[in-house]
């Protein structure tokens, strides 16, 4: 992960991260998407990145959930 971004008043979070190949971040969505706190994780960009070729660069935004 490179970068959190929380928004407290919409309750959502942005997460920029960077992996070698489409397989690993769609896990890493997976993931996200099984945790309990978390809904409506989706990717809203991704891209090459231009200094490496074979690193894809990708937006996640989800919706937090509050757990009381």
């Amino acid at each position: 992960m490179l970068t959190l971004e929380p928004d407290i008043k919409r309750r959502k979070i942005r997460l920029t991260a960077e992996t070698q190949d489409a397989d690993e971040m769609l896990g890493y969505i997976e993931t996200l998407s099984k945790q309990p706190t978390l809904r409506d994780v989706f990717v809203t960009s991704h891209e090459r990145t231009r200094d490496d070729a074979v690193n894809i660069r990708f937006v996640v935004e989800a919706n937090w959930l509050n757990q009381s």
